[in-house]
């Protein structure tokens, strides 16, 4: 929940659905120490339930841990739909999704990794996790048009998907 366009549009979803036909969870992880932290500075009342151990950088034990933690929420929760935002998160969030049967999982992008983040290596392998994992995604939600038109051309799920 650094501070951004991923966690104005969380905060306002969960505000924003009626409480009376929908119960939320908002899980969320620890927003690194050279970020500003979205629910801290803007939405200090958020329901929130922080996972520790559920950062930006990949870090092999702490996400094991993640995907443990997020098991146990999502198996106890036992929600309809998951709603997933960020990259990291976003593959943590569908995998347990689709290992609990959730049955409709969905992912914003809000933008991409696809080029110039990574080496070309590390690129193509994002192209191929998101690829797999769109398969696995009931819908996919890109922030924009190029945005959409990018994960396409990657092969990244199809066009009625979005």
């Amino acid at each position: 929940m650094n501070v951004g366009g991923p966690a104005w549009q969380v905060s306002v979803l969960t505000r924003g659905l009626d409480p009376d036909r929908y119960v939320t969870k908002l899980l969320c992880g620890e927003v690194e120490d050279t970020e500003a932290d979205y629910v801290e500075l803007r939405d200090p009342d958020l329901p929130v339930h922080r996972v520790p151990s559920l950062g930006r950088e990949v870090r092999f034990i702490d996400d094991i841990r993640s995907l443990r933690i997020l098991w146990r929420e999502i198996r106890a929760f036992r929600p309809d739909i998951i709603h997933t935002h960020t990259a990291k998160a976003g593959v943590l969030g569908r995998l347990v999704a689709i290992v609990a049967r959730v049955p409709i999982r969905v992912h914003t992008f809000h933008g991409h990794l696809l080029y110039g983040y990574f080496s070309p290596l590390r690129s193509r392998l994002v192209r191929v996790l998101e690829s797999v994992l769109a398969r696995w995604t009931t819908v996919l939600i890109a922030v924009g048009e190029q945005v959409r038109d990018d994960l396409l051309a990657a092969g990244i799920g199809r066009p009625e998907q979005y």
